[in-house]
């Protein structure tokens, strides 16, 4: 009893010691406990921190890939654009007989079967596709199909998932509307793209195993999709998120994306430069945090090991202190008792690490991995090339030149470019594609050669800014270039002048001569223009027979007067066309910037403006703009619309003047003259309207209403039981040269039922007597239809022997102004004789024109003339009162 109650009096007092010395017995347990609470604590925020950063920077990551991602869908749909052009120039060429099989041998369309190009005729079959077609395919009913059929739009349409009819798989189609040369309808041309075309950017490099690709048109309906370079069709909630992404761009966290998983995606979406689509790609933010959860367990493990050693620590401290207690109880109980106290194919792929400096700078970079295109690009092996530095390939000023768009890259985390391969580079090719995404290492690089495809693309691009026949730059180059041309004088003290220059006798040479010895002559004027111009100055050809040519910079308006006068004197010496030399002038206008016009179209006009005055007041010379000549210009453009209108309500009206024998007087013929039945200037006379059908280009319109209202009125006397004669009816050289002659007549001849022997056809001499194969051919198609051939004009031009002979003309027009000489001496009369004899000789009729007094009539009687016509018999009256004329006889 005595021992329990010492042992209980020892505890006791060891107690009351340490009440006494309680903060002494917490202090290192608290200290440990705070120092453990601040380790989680800051393991905890740097956790939270790294997940975050990586976050931010996967959205970053996806942003950026989104924004490349946009801009190879951007160029891939850009090829598919210019492919769907180049068809449909080359379907047009051909007149609807391009067969694909045959140009894929050439490479103009990709190697890879991800990309088919057909073409639909206008009733919806597959007639020619790039992989040959096996079955009847139609298309009619396909919604792309309707949508061109009905639209006159030359738009690249980009269409909705659908499944092919050729092959059966999910494809999306980009079509353009194939035209006749008509303007009708012709077709369509289809790029069939299968889904994992849209997917081959996929690189799992930068968008991991799970990466998200996805292509969202503008119309919010999905085209493509693939998960981890697969294609995936994603659920509707899926497609709504992709739509909202759309409506409110910016990054956005989904965990829904996947239809078989849960892991959640970090998205960014990048709409396309030229095209309404968008390029969607999401990031698995399993594979994005993949480094946090490694530094997740390192810190954790940290921290269970220091808050182990803390609890040592503490253990070890709060024993310590106890056993300090009980050593100083031990104490003062003795002081009490005692008194003491981490290859093949085309594309090149390389790693590199990048090498820092002492200012922890990347001064280079260590090439770690790469296959063997890459190796092959800088020329060496593949295992010659791993380990060496970059620097070492090249030479120290260009490498500088290099690291700058290095340095880029690794602080944008992505760059690509197309990039021309300059001469001091090691890599011997001529334009480069690189692709560059920075890694935990340095950079990841994408390299491949498109020398070939920029060649194309610079053809294809000069070919549509350059004339090709005269190779000169054309009008839409001039469009582009004159602007930036405008702006560059407004920021400097120089003006631009613009000459605007038509030929004087083009028309003249096209529709003797024929279409190719106008190609002839545009080419020779456009070498004159080019060899008395500077080189830094700029020819254009405008259109037609128009050039104009532009001066930079202009201090006064000296410099163009002295280049219009060297162009004028260039075209005083005739042109050698065709063996023939020609002689052809040209009218100049002038507009100086920034005097006579602040913009391209102002200037163009203006200078087409003082154009058109040089050419009413006799042609061959130059004049610059004045502002009065602006009422010229709209006078002009009023007269050629009231020209169309008077065209399309058929305000033209024939009148007709006998053609009667000359030795009875009696009526057997008549020739058909066009009036022009103005609604309130009344009866206008050819002279004034002619000339400007013929400068525009409406005098085959014109001429076919002649014809067919000359027939028209034939059926009617006719009907009528009128006693009928052949109707001479003129045609001018830009009806046969356009060949629509032989086709217009024999429609109106089947039309009113009308004998051809009734319709006779007046072509003058200087117009149709020359050597062109096609217009012989168009009267050799008349002869046949045994209609009538009459020379008009005769005398006027330059015709042969051989050439009347060789066209076998029925009727020789006599011009009036050699019938107007009978009277005046014996030199007329003689060379009068001489064309009736020659056209008897060749079993031709001959008519006289313009006889107006009994004293010409009784010459061409003794000359044995067949036919007169002119105001002795009767003036061109209208058609009731030349009935009265054919009821009389």
């Amino acid at each position: 009893m005595a021992k329990i109650m010492k042992r209980r009096h020892r505890l006791s007092a060891i107690l009351s010691s340490i009440r006494s010395n309680f903060s002494h017995l917490l202090l290192w347990p608290l200290v440990c406990l705070v120092f453990g609470v601040a380790l989680w604590g800051t393991t905890f925020a740097k956790l939270q921190s790294e997940k975050s950063e990586l976050q931010q920077q996967g959205f970053k990551d996806a942003a950026s890939l989104a924004n490349g991602y946009a801009r190879q869908l951007n160029r891939n749909v850009q090829q598919i654009d210019q492919m769907t052009l180049q068809v449909q120039y080359d379907w047009l060429l051909s007149k609807g007989q391009l067969r694909l099989e045959n140009l894929v041998k050439t490479g103009l369309f990709p190697s890879t079967t991800l990309l088919r190009v057909n073409i639909a005729n206008r009733r919806g079959r597959l007639v020619t596709a790039t992989i040959p077609i096996t079955k009847t395919v139609m298309v009619n009913d396909r919604e792309y199909f309707l949508f061109h059929k009905q639209n006159n739009s030359n738009v690249l349409r980009v269409g909705t998932p659908v499944v092919g009819r050729v092959l059966g798989t999910n494809i999306v189609q980009f079509s353009r509307r194939l035209n006749a040369p008509d303007g009708s309808f012709d077709g369509v041309v289809i790029v069939s793209a299968e889904i994992p075309y849209f997917l081959s950017f996929y690189e799992s490099a930068s968008l991991g195993k799970r990466g998200l690709l996805a292509v969202v048109g503008d119309d919010g309906h999905l085209r493509a999709s693939g998960i981890g370079g697969s294609v995936r069709d994603f659920k509707p909630a899926t497609r709504h998120v992709l739509q909202q992404l759309l409506a409110a761009p910016g990054p956005v966290k989904e965990s829904s994306l996947d239809a078989d998983k849960t892991s959640p995606f970090l998205v960014a979406g990048s709409h396309l430069k030229s095209y309404p689509l968008a390029a969607v790609v999401g990031l698995s933010e399993d594979e994005i945090l993949e480094p946090y959860r490694k530094s997740s367990n390192t810190y954790k493990n940290f921290a269970i090991a220091g808050t182990a050693v803390l609890f040592l620590f503490a253990l070890v401290s709060t024993l310590q202190s106890l056993r300090f207690i009980r050593i100083r109880h031990e104490s003062e109980k003795a002081r009490a008792m005692y008194g003491i106290t981490l290859e093949g194919g085309s594309e090149g792929f390389l790693m590199w690490r990048a090498v820092y400096d002492g200012k922890k700078q990347i001064a280079d970079f260590v090439i770690v991995d790469a296959n063997e295109r890459a190796a092959g690009i800088y020329g060496v092996g593949k295992e010659k090339l791993v380990g060496k530095r970059l620097s070492s390939f090249y030479e120290p000023t260009y490498f500088e030149k290099l690291m700058k768009t290095y340095r880029q890259a690794m602080e944008d985390g992505y760059y690509e470019d197309d990039y021309p391969v300059p001469p001091e580079s090691p890599l011997k090719m001529v334009w480069l594609h690189r692709k560059m995404t920075r890694t935990s290492l340095g950079l990841a690089l994408v390299l491949k050669d498109i020398s070939e495809a920029k060649a194309y693309e610079q053809q294809l691009l000069h070919r549509a800014n350059h004339d090709a026949l005269t190779s000169l730059p054309n009008r839409q180059w001039l469009e582009e270039a004159l602007p930036a041309t405008l702006q560059r004088a407004a920021a400097s003290e120089f003006g631009v002048a613009v000459l605007f220059i038509d030929l004087d006798g083009f028309k003249r040479v096209n529709d003797t001569l024929g279409h190719s010895a106008g190609d002839a002559l545009l080419r020779a004027a456009a070498h004159r223009l080019q060899s008395v111009l500077r080189p830094t100055d700029c020819v254009v050809r405008f259109g037609g027979d128009e050039f104009v040519v532009v001066l930079e910079p202009v201090l006064r308006n000296t410099k163009p007067t002295r280049v219009a006068d060297r162009i004028v004197e260039a075209f005083n010496p005739p042109l050698e066309i065709h063996a023939e030399r020609q002689s052809v002038g040209v009218s100049i206008g002038i507009a100086v910037f920034p005097d006579d016009g602040g913009d391209s179209e102002t200037l163009l006009r203006n200078a087409d403006a003082a154009m058109y005055v040089v050419k009413s007041e006799g042609k061959n010379g130059y004049r610059f703009y004045q502002p009065q000549l602006g009422e010229d210009i709209k006078k002009r453009i009023s007269s050629e619309n009231a020209l169309t209108e008077a065209l399309e309500k058929k305000q033209f009206i024939l009148f007709y003047q006998p053609q009667v024998n000359t030795a009875t007087r009696e009526l057997c013929g008549m020739e058909a003259l066009v009036r022009w039945q103005h609604p309130d200037k009344g009866l206008i006379p050819p002279s004034e309207f002619i000339p400007l059908a013929e400068a525009t280009g409406r005098i085959v319109a014109l001429g076919t209403q002649v014809i067919e209202q000359a027939c028209e009125q034939l059926a009617l006397w006719r009907k009528q039981g009128i006693r009928l004669v052949p109707i001479s009816v003129n045609v001018s050289a830009q009806q046969f040269n356009q060949n629509v002659v032989v086709h217009t007549i024999a429609a109106c001849l089947e039309r009113y039922d009308v004998a051809p022997e009734l319709l006779e056809i007046e072509i003058t001499e200087s117009s149709m007597l020359a050597k062109h194969a096609e217009i012989e051919s168009q009267l050799a198609e008349l002869r046949k239809m045994r209609v009538k051939l009459a020379i008009d004009d005769f005398g006027t031009g330059y015709s042969s022997l051989s050439q009347l002979l060789r066209l076998q003309m029925d009727v020789l027009k006599i011009d009036q102004s050699f019938i107007a000489q009978l009277g005046n001496g014996s030199p007329g009369l003689v060379f009068v004789k001489s064309i009736i004899s020659l056209a008897h000789s060749l079993n031709m009729t001959v008519i006289a024109e313009g006889v107006e007094n009994d004293e010409q009539l009784r010459l061409l009687q003794d000359l044995s003339c067949d036919q007169i016509q002119g105001y002795l018999i009767s003036r061109p009256v209208p058609a009731q009162e030349i009935t009265a004329m054919l009821q009389k006889h």
